[in-house]
């Protein structure tokens, strides 16, 4: 390991002062995760190996920090946190249709996409949702400037068979003073996957907007969803487009939808990577040992992980996509912590 081959921390013995010339290396790292892609930090640990994987890392740059996200994936499949923390289940219409059921899969029936290589699904790419935690008993209803959870949907464009998936993913916010259990500033559900009618994954973001009581921003390079909620009376779960947002990369954008986010430009594309990087490389907590953990290592998702390994701005990422969306939404929010409200959920959401 890299800690073992610093002299600078040698007595006049020969003795390694090991505790600090680690701290030393963890500072250097530190420093090289600032920079505006994951090459500087990726090629000082190819160099300055502290495990054997490291020494095998690419040495492309990646806007997102490959190394720490591989450590991240390694110690969700060896830990099993997916299997430990999430829970898979449908959501269906109660009698009323004026809330959602969640069917909580315990025969362990549904089959959810983990892998980036969809030839081993052998064209049954259907998915499921997956759950890291229930809504809160008692939401504040959402608004245009202010929302605990959040649903961004990227969406694909026809029916029937093709290799575009569709992604939803439920994040969950801060709340004021904590009064909300739990996660925080994390995703709480997700789906990826492709049903044979596109109407049917729309479905499925209405209701999990409905469930968690939140709303949804989405992508319109595609712009069925819109034209969907509109037809079906969902339109007010649409959330507006992210105007300041959006303006910080992009001059005079353009204002065909006042809601949702067109994702075409390659300058939002760049300012919502960095944002999304910003996201996972901010500190969460310091364990009692002294190391740092960061926003990144919140992250139980296999499929979520590997698209962001994996990630590069000319293939097809899906919930990289839906990322992008959240992070442009954080970003118009200006992380304003949520006011408790004694304005709860609406009758069914929750049941």
């Amino acid at each position: 390991p890299a800690y073992y081959t610093d002299n600078s921390f040698r007595d006049e013995n020969g003795n390694q002062d090991i505790e600090a010339a680690y701290e030393e290396e963890m500072y250097q790292r530190k420093i090289k995760a600032n920079a505006d892609n994951s090459l500087a930090l990726d090629g000082y640990m190819m160099a300055r190996p502290l495990v054997p994987s490291e020494m095998f890392l690419s040495g492309q740059s990646n806007i997102f920090p490959i190394a720490m996200l591989r450590d991240q994936l390694n110690k969700v499949e060896i830990q099993e946190l997916y299997e430990t923390y999430s829970f898979k289940g449908e959501l269906e219409w109660n009698k009323t249709k004026t809330g959602v059921i969640l069917n909580v899969d315990i025969n362990n029936r549904l089959k959810p996409i983990l892998s980036t290589n969809l030839d081993a699904y052998k064209n049954n790419l259907k998915g499921c949702c997956v759950f890291y935690e229930a809504p809160e008993e008692k939401v504040p209803d959402p608004t245009q400037k202010r929302s605990l959870y959040k649903v961004v949907y990227d969406p694909y464009r026809d029916d029937g068979e093709g290799t575009s998936l569709a992604s939803i993913i439920v994040y969950k916010g801060i709340s004021e003073n904590n009064w909300a259990e739990g996660l925080q500033d994390d995703i709480v559900a997700e789906y990826i996957g492709r049903l044979d009618r596109v109407d049917d994954v729309h479905e499925i973001a209405v209701q999990l907007a409905i469930y968690y009581n939140a709303k949804i921003m989405v992508e319109t390079n595609i712009a069925d969803f819109i034209r969907y909620c509109k037809r079906e009376g969902w339109a007010y779960l649409l959330q507006a487009k992210p105007t300041d947002a959006i303006a910080a990369a992009v001059k005079n954008p353009g204002k065909k939808y006042d809601v949702g986010i067109d994702m075409t430009s390659p300058a939002l594309q760049e300012q919502a990577e960095q944002l999304w990087r910003q996201w996972l490389l901010t500190e969460w907590k310091t364990l009692d040992n002294g190391v740092i953990l960061y926003n990144l290592n919140k992250l139980k998702s296999p499929m979520i992980l590997k698209q962001l390994i994996q990630y590069n701005r000319k293939g097809n990422f899906d919930h990289i996509s839906s990322l992008k969306l959240l992070a442009l939404w954080l970003s118009q929010e200006r992380r304003v912590p949520i006011q408790q409200s004694s304005e709860v959920a609406k009758e069914g959401i929750n049941t």
